[in-house]
């Protein structure tokens, strides 16, 4: 069985591209998916824009001429109006995600399928069959799946935060320099993390590989499994892999589960820290609604942060499952020899076969046949 060389981060990112070429066909769905997530996005983060003009508002009429409860309906409504219409452009954001993310998986399996039939045996001989299988479903799902999740997810989430940051700046100044005092330290806390798992999601797909292949060889020959009494060794293999691919899953997963809490810890630092800072602003400037206005907003602003470090543990999975699709559509395939065909003149054919000195083997240390000489009359 051969081993896989391992994988760098700079290696992984080149994997990811790899892929990009099978999603050309698809640019315009992908170019519309992109527009109307923004678009979406645009108008939820102006919700809490408008939840603030609405208190200020009320704040005003209820101190002067009353609160005027028709305007407030027609104010309410506008808002109500501002969601739905968010959440319509976000639903076809991901409706078209998901027809490009599963036209992907139809396109690569049918290019698996065909390289199949183009590999020579020696591929084959040193590999499972059930890697092979792996390959052609667990990695392309995977990369299908981290696709139709991670896409909408990027794009909402580098929306939101560039429209959150404008309404934060335009609100409170001051404040909007308390908060991004967590920015630098989330982005440490990301690049902490995914150092430190990206290689165990590397190894968990491969053994997933190695798995499937061992329990693919079992189940396909097991009658000569049991002829051989070797029921034993296979338990022994199979516990053996398993084994390896627990410990990789866990770590993996573990690992890339701690972004979130501690992303979450240092957003809530930030946020108490606003509450109290901008507490003592209300207080001096008797604005109100505008704290209302940004408490929402810094709530907001760390919800894509969080999305944003989840997105990377999810490429992290698709660059794996990339890297071994690339690798087996990019292995040497056999030779054309069609120009090498012979006609021979049947008056000179005896129907003697001779073979002399002939040696055979998929690596060259490793020779099957050794010197074989035979003559067939």
């Amino acid at each position: 069985m051969i081993t896989p060389r391992p994988i760098s981060r700079k290696h992984s990112l080149k994997s990811l591209k790899k892929i990009i070429p099978y999603l050309r066909p698809y640019t315009t769905s992908i170019i519309f998916a992109m527009l109307f997530a923004a678009v979406g996005t645009v108008f939820n983060i102006y919700g809490p824009r408008k939840i603030g003009l609405i208190m200020e508002m009320v704040t005003i009429q209820a101190g002067t001429t009353g609160i005027d409860l028709k305007q407030l309906a027609i104010e309410g409504t506008t808002l109500a109006g501002i969601y739905i219409i968010s959440a319509l452009f976000i639903y076809c954001s991901h409706y078209l995600i998901t027809g490009v993310a599963q036209n992907l998986s139809y396109r690569l399996r049918k290019d698996i399928s065909a390289k199949i039939n183009r590999l020579p045996l020696s591929y084959f001989d040193s590999r499972s069959i059930g890697d092979v299988m792996s390959r052609v479903t667990n990695d392309v799902d995977n990369i299908s799946h981290n696709l139709n999740q991670s896409a909408n997810t990027v794009i909402t989430s580098i929306t939101t935060i560039i429209g959150i940051f404008y309404f934060m700046i335009i609100t409170s100044i001051q404040l909007t320099l308390v908060a991004l005092v967590t920015v630098p330290l989330s982005a440490m806390i990301m690049r902490i993390v995914v150092r430190h798992s990206q290689r165990h999601f590397f190894a968990q797909q491969k053994q997933l590989g190695e798995i499937n292949g061992h329990i693919e060889e079992m189940y396909g020959a097991h009658l000569v499994v049991k002829a051989f009494n070797g029921e034993e060794r296979a338990i022994h293999e199979f516990e053996s892999i398993n084994k390896r691919l627990y410990q990789s899953a866990w770590k993996s997963q573990f690992i890339s589960s701690l972004t979130m809490p501690l992303i979450r810890t240092v957003g809530n630092l930030g946020y108490v820290a606003i509450c109290i800072i901008g507490a003592l602003l209300a207080l001096r400037t008797g604005n109100i609604a505008a704290l209302t206005s940004f408490l929402l907003y810094i709530r907001r602003f760390n919800q894509p942060m969080n999305e944003i470090a989840q997105i990377t543990n999810i490429l992290q999975s698709a660059a794996a499952s990339s890297e071994r699709v690339a690798e087996f559509l990019e292995e040497e395939e056999m030779e054309d020899e069609s120009h090498k065909t012979m006609y021979l003149n049947p008056k000179d054919v005896r129907g003697d076969v001779e073979f002399r000195n002939v040696q055979f083997g998929y690596k060259p240390d490793q020779l099957v046949i050794k010197n074989f000489n035979c003559k067939i009359k």
